[in-house]
């Protein structure tokens, strides 16, 4: 069999932990006093680790002076992604994590040098109930699947809260949580104007009264690496060339737009793009965005009644497998490149929906964010105290 000269980290979530609602908040310094006093929902516990801690990791190992945050905790870096790691693991009391996370990718490229090509890639919806359920199937057929056998995840890691793509994707491209960079799902509603905007698809226009900080509460990571570290920096999103992606990915970043298959379209651009940037003797940070499996559960549900996969799930998560055996097996300096995996959120096929009664819905003007954590947002004659009674009667 051919030997996989390529380092794969596949870390795949849990749905968001129960928990009271989301208290609204204002301002980072209340942010700050929630954080400190332990108050703040987050994703965090002590015995597990969160995606945020692995990209975190990543930005760290794939540093020019990779592993600084292991040896020299608290000082000053020359280098953007281990001031910015550190920053990170500073703001959430998470040293010992980003520490794990970072020894588990620093030990699979120790004897590699520099990390030459780090690739960030999300696949959303890709829960761990999933991958679970499509290995057994592969097993089943005395066959296995590319993702889990490279797998160096053995548990699933934590997502962020609301387990929303919107929200996730603003944590990864800031390494800021949900609380922080207020993009808590699909629909968002502005503080300036309360206009109710979807972030992700650009259905808005920026004008004079609406500016890109009037949506967007946060400063993307990605570009800064091309600045600060000299490296060259693409995007590849089923949501290029939206204001969304324009923000993850910066005004001057190459980014192109893919469909639901985005791996699949983006393959040949990235091969193309590491080509370009070994003939230039440059280092390269990419981020891939592939709609899929989400796209294909949400036509076809995540399971059938029995619980097998559905079959166009199925179909799409093959595709997938194949699609990212060929991203590790066909690219430039295999050598050289650190592949990091994260989904954003799992699904479950549910049996329950919840119609707001005449008392609740009277009192609402808006709902926002998704339907699996819904914001309610009242009309001016309503109190939240009488919504909750409301709510509590029925």
């Amino acid at each position: 069999s051919k030997k996989i000269q390529t380092t794969l980290t596949l870390l795949l979530l849990l749905l968001p932990m129960s928990s009271d609602a989301l208290n609204q908040i204002s301002d980072l310094s209340h942010i700050s006093s929630q954080i400190t006093q332990g108050r703040l929902l987050t994703p965090f516990s002590a015995d597990s680790l969160c995606t945020l801690d692995y990209l975190a990791a990543l930005m760290e190992v794939s540093s020019p002076s990779r592993g600084e945050i292991l040896r020299s905790e608290g000082k000053d870096n020359a280098h953007f992604a281990c001031a910015v790691t550190q920053e990170y693991a500073a703001l959430y009391n998470r040293p010992d994590k980003v520490k794990e996370a970072c020894a588990q990718l620093e030990a699979q490229v120790r004897e590699r040098g520099q990390v030459r090509h780090a690739v960030f890639v999300l696949l959303d919806g890709y829960g761990w109930n999933l991958l679970q359920a499509f290995d057994r199937i592969k097993r089943s057929l005395n066959s296995k699947s590319f993702i889990a056998q490279h797998s160096e995840a053995r548990a699933p890691a934590r997502t962020v809260f609301p387990a929303t793509t919107s929200a996730a994707l603003s944590a990864y491209g800031s390494l800021r949580l949900p609380a922080h960079h207020a993009q808590w799902g699909w629909h968002v509603r502005l503080s300036k104007n309360g206009q109710v905007v979807q972030p992700l698809r650009g259905d808005f226009e920026f004008s004079p009264d609406l500016a890109p900080d009037d949506v967007f509460k946060f400063q993307s990571v990605f570009p800064r690496l091309a600045k600060d570290e000299g490296r060259s920096v693409a995007g590849f999103s089923a949501y290029g060339g939206t204001p969304f992606t324009l923000r993850m990915c910066g005004e001057d970043t190459p980014h192109f737009e893919s469909g639901a298959d985005c791996l699949a379209d983006a393959l040949p651009k990235l091969q193309t793009f590491w080509n370009d940037a070994d003939a230039a003797s440059k280092p390269t940070f990419a981020y891939v965005y592939a709609a899929n499996p989400d796209h294909a559960e949400h036509i076809h549900g995540p399971f059938e009644a029995d619980g097998r996969v559905s079959a166009g799930v199925l179909a799409s998560i093959e595709a997938l497998d194949a699609q990212i055996r060929a991203l590790c097996e066909h690219t430039s300096s295999p050598h050289q490149r650190l592949v990091l995996m994260m989904a954003d959120h799992g699904q479950y096929t549910v049996d329950r929906y919840l119609s707001l009664p005449p008392a609740l819905s009277s009192m609402v003007e808006t709902v926002t964010v998704e339907p699996a954590t819904p914001s309610f947002h009242l009309k001016p004659t309503a109190t939240p105290e009488q919504f909750r009674a409301a709510w509590k009667e029925a």
